[in-house]
């Protein structure tokens, strides 16, 4: 959703996407930093709600938003995207926010069996996807396999 978000990270892979789903990740508590353009955090629905999906603050996001962001206990930032933000840009589909707030994809729809085969295929044609990660510190550089 341009000057809004873009989230991601739910798994091609049916058994691994169900695992993932039932398999939550505690949230951070006093958290003091303030939400920027490029930061990423975990999305969540409630308290200890977050897995694998995650949500990186698009560029132009009014200062209301990013303000709001954050206020909730599983919104913290852990990561940003370095360099030009407005490649951001470029991942964004035309489909717009989840139902019922507007015509993108439903997650829930996404976690079903056929998700990824019949639903998004079907329904949004120009999805992408993320096919391999790569994670890079100050030491180096590792294959999500490594981790």
């Amino acid at each position: 959703m341009p000057n809004f978000l873009i989230q991601f990270g739910i798994g091609k892979d049916f058994k691994h996407r169900r695992d993932v789903s039932e398999t939550a990740i505690w949230d951070d508590y006093d958290n003091e930093i303030k939400f920027e353009p490029g930061f990423i955090s975990y999305a969540g629905s409630g308290p200890d709600s977050r897995t694998a999906e995650l949500f990186i603050v698009m560029p132009d996001t009014p200062q209301a938003q990013l303000e709001s962001f954050g206020q909730n206990d599983w919104e913290t930032p852990f990561g940003f995207v370095e360099g030009d933000l407005s490649v951001l840009s470029k991942i964004y589909s035309g489909y717009g926010d989840m139902p019922p707030w507007g015509k993108g994809p439903d997650s829930q729809l996404i976690y079903a069996e056929n998700g990824y085969t019949d639903y998004l295929p079907k329904n949004f044609p120009k999805l992408d996807s993320i096919s391999s990660c790569y994670v890079v510190d100050e030491v180096g550089l590792y294959t999500a396999e490594e981790l």
